[in-house]
């Protein structure tokens, strides 16, 4: 019998005999395994349907003897029907399929979705808000929230919808913060959102931790204690996919933040996510909510870790348009269930290492009106929701991507002893534990205060990429595909959707690697018995700000013995900005501060380029300065220094040129306080390293002239000319938009 074989067998008695253990112990609805039938989809006799354009849905189901439902929320186009049974196989060869006026349709099935709930409930205080040590964590480890509400963020105008099992309004630590015209059941139908079951504790302790109103009498507060609370009871009882678009766009004009706790079971066992109608709904939500500037759809990463279970196996949570927020503990470290992936944007603080999260609870007779024992990703995801609240209170005019960008750039490097961090190629750090990093509220809603905008977003999709080859068994060096981008574009959101064929998919590792040489684990070797891999849609954010053009290389290896399959395709498709639409480079020449110095000048003012363009600008004879500072920022921003990101290393050909007669030149590199670092002499087509720091924006590259380039980039050179020559000088663009001032003197 070969070794897997035996394995599965012994998996397979061991689970029968710990659910016969569990079954006897009576644990609780928090802790129990769901059983295999609540974890099944069953069909219902609802149907979804999009209409050709001015087609009534009344007339449709006159037409084919159905009940007309009503629209799935502001989809336009959607409509839902029922149909006199549940038999699809019934339905789908009936003649809907072939009226013209029917473009899509779709059963509902019904599906239980699992509360992210923690693992470690010890805990007595709000140390995630200020940690002094008192919970044996490190002391600073926190959110960093006092800071930002001494500036005035406290969610003032901001609110957030709790979509979970229910929110008890009726709390005392809701009383005026709950938004009841904005709050809806799904599950029972009714606007009155309140829990009614004992074991629906989970979306009060999530609102609690997100909005929990200072009303100095009961638990504690919330990260943004003056910002509004929705109550949108969804998952208290078997959704449909319909029931999870509704909910995801209601009102999302008032709803900025959707929270959302929840998600497939993190048994690593699974692929699993949001059905056709919800990824619309989320697609809608970032496009018209917010009256354009998009919802912010924030989602528990998940707490599977114990499982191999990973962030972009759940189709929630590794959606580009939702953040996906994992856990660490009072040390700053990863949670023992805290999954990783590519697709984690950051992590927040929550339970782990025997301390928990003090919160809000249902009022007695059903909870103990607040609790102690809350924690898991379900408790950093509102910890992040309400820090959003407060970046939205410092600018209201920030879009779900300007969110996104703010949280990137305001991250905390936490743990910074953990092997898993690297830097991408746009100098930020990474980790597929961590993302980003902690989340840091003072730091973020400061910046989201003076953030001007993220420009336009742009893609690239290469198309189904064939592979058809066979995956070797138990090889680490796997099959590798290439696809080389030509499309310039500064790096955001990553997919890949990938496909192949293979009997038992957990044998698997998937990794991608772009042209900055940044790797992305997309999927892990894991206990993941079931077949193939069906055009699933992965995601990363490790390769956000940098450029999208050269070779992207996906990996796929198989790690496990027994079992082969075939790659069989994947696609590429990325998300982000083009150059130009960053800002504009203005170069300033200072006459005036020449003139000063005893320079003679022969031309002075102003001149602006996008991207890499060149101008001339000329230069009489003699010895010559070029000065420059990056100025980050847009063209209106005072001079400051620029904040190093990284160090690169610039090979170029050093030549100058006069009267077609080639001649050496002298370069001399000065530092940023004018001090000359060195000077050496370089025959033509000598080649040269010289080190540069890039900053934040265009960075001044070389100058050339007749198309040959005569000087290399550093913060001061100095060249000599005999004669008068036209110069011209060349930017290259890095991360963000920036200003260059040059000073020309003789």
């Amino acid at each position: 019998m070969r070794l897997k074989s035996l394995f599965i067998i012994i998996i397979a008695i061991l689970s029968i005999f710990l659910m016969q253990v569990e079954m006897m112990a009576g644990e609780n609805h928090e802790t129990m395994r769901p059983s295999t039938e609540d974890d099944q989809s069953t069909p219902t006799n609802i149907w979804a349907m999009r209409l050709a354009e001015g087609v009534e849905p009344e007339i449709i189901a006159q037409k084919h003897g159905l009940e007309y439902v009503g629209p799935v929320g502001t989809l336009k186009g959607y409509h839902l029907f029922r149909l006199p049974s549940k038999k699809a196989r019934t339905f789908e060869d009936q003649a809907l399929r072939r009226d013209p006026e029917i473009l899509w349709l779709e059963q509902q099935y019904e599906r239980k979705r699992f509360k992210r709930l923690p693992a470690d409930p010890l805990f007595h205080d709000q140390w995630h808000l200020n940690n002094s040590g008192q919970s044996g964590g490190t002391s600073g480890m926190d959110a960093n929230v006092i800071p930002a509400w001494r500036s005035g963020f406290l969610g003032n105008d901001v609110q957030i919808a709790i979509v979970d099992d229910g929110l008890q309004h009726e709390h005392p630590d809701f009383q005026g913060n709950y938004a009841s015209e904005d709050s809806w059941n799904f599950n029972d139908n009714i606007p009155d959102p309140s829990p009614t079951d004992s074991r629906d504790n989970h979306g009060t302790r999530v609102g609690g931790v997100a909005a929990a109103r200072d009303d100095g009498l009961t638990c504690g507060v919330g990260v943004a204690y003056r910002a509004s609370l929705s109550g949108i009871r969804l998952i208290a009882g078997p959704i449909t996919d319909f029931m999870e678009a509704q909910a995801l766009i209601y009102n999302y004009h008032n709803n900025h933040i959707f929270n959302n706790s929840w998600g497939p079971l993190d048994d690593g066992e699974r692929l699993d996510g949001p059905d056709t109608l919800t990824r619309l709904a989320l697609e809608d939500g970032v496009t018209n909510g917010r009256d354009g500037l998009g919802s912010i759809y924030v989602w528990a990463a998940g707490n599977g870790l114990s499982n191999n279970d990973n962030v972009n196996y759940d189709g929630y949570a590794n959606s580009r348009y939702t953040i996906a927020v994992g856990a660490v503990d009072h040390n700053g470290k990863q949670a023992r269930y805290s999954e990783p992936g590519a697709a984690m944007l950051i992590t927040a603080p929550s339970s782990g290492d025997r301390a928990t999260i003090t919160t809000t609870d249902l009022l007695m007779p059903y909870g103990d009106t607040c609790t102690s024992s809350f924690g898991g990703t379900s408790s950093s995801a509102p910890l992040l929701s309400g820090i959003i609240a407060l970046m939205l209170q410092a600018n209201p005019s920030l879009s779900w991507r300007d969110v996104q960008h703010i949280l990137v750039n305001s991250a905390i490097r936490n743990d910074p002893q953990d092997e898993d961090w690297n830097q991408n190629g746009a100098g930020k750090w990474i980790n597929h534990k961590y993302g980003f990093g902690m989340v840091d509220a003072a730091r973020a809603s400061n910046l989201a205060s003076t953030w001007t905008g993220s420009g336009t977003t742009r893609s690239f999709d290469s198309g189904v990429i064939s592979v058809n080859q066979p995956i070797p068994d138990d090889n680490p060096a796997g099959v590798l595909s290439s696809f080389n981008v030509s499309r310039d574009l500064i790096v955001e959101h990553v997919e890949v959707i990938f496909t192949a064929t293979h009997p038992w998919r957990g044998d698997l590792e998937i990794a991608l690697t772009s042209p900055n040489g940044t790797r992305s684990i997309l999927a892990e070797k894991r206990w993941d018995y079931n077949p193939d891999y069906p055009g699933w849609k992965f995601m990363s954010v490790r390769q956000w700000g940098e450029p999208s053009e050269g070779i992207w290389t996906l990996q796929v290896a198989d790690l496990w013995e027994d079992f082969s399959g075939t790659f069989d395709s994947w696609q590429l498709i990325l998300h982000g900005t083009e150059p130009k639409e960053t800002g504009s480079l203005q170069v300033i020449i200072e006459p005036e501060k020449a003139r000063a110095e005893g320079a003679q000048w022969r031309r002075s003012g102003t001149n602006t380029w996008r991207n890499s363009q060149d101008t001339e600008i000329n230069v009489a004879s003699g010895t010559h300065t070029v000065e420059f500072t990056i100025i980050p920022g847009w063209n209106t921003q005072s001079n400051k220094n620029v904040t190093i990101v990284s160090e690169e290393t610039f090979e170029l050909n050093v030549t100058y040129c006069e009267n077609n007669t080639q001649h050496p030149i002298s370069v001399s590199s000065a530092d940023s306080n004018g001090a000359v670092k060195g000077q050496n002499k370089y025959l033509h087509n000598t080649q040269v390293t010289l080190k540069a720091i890039p900053g934040r924006g265009y960075i001044f590259s070389h100058w050339s002239e007749n198309g040959l380039i005569v000087q290399g980039a550093r913060a001061t050179y100095t060249f000599r000319a005999t004669s008068n020559r036209n110069l011209v000088a060349h930017f290259r663009r890095v991360n963000l938009p920036g200003m260059l001032h040059l000073l020309l003197g003789k």
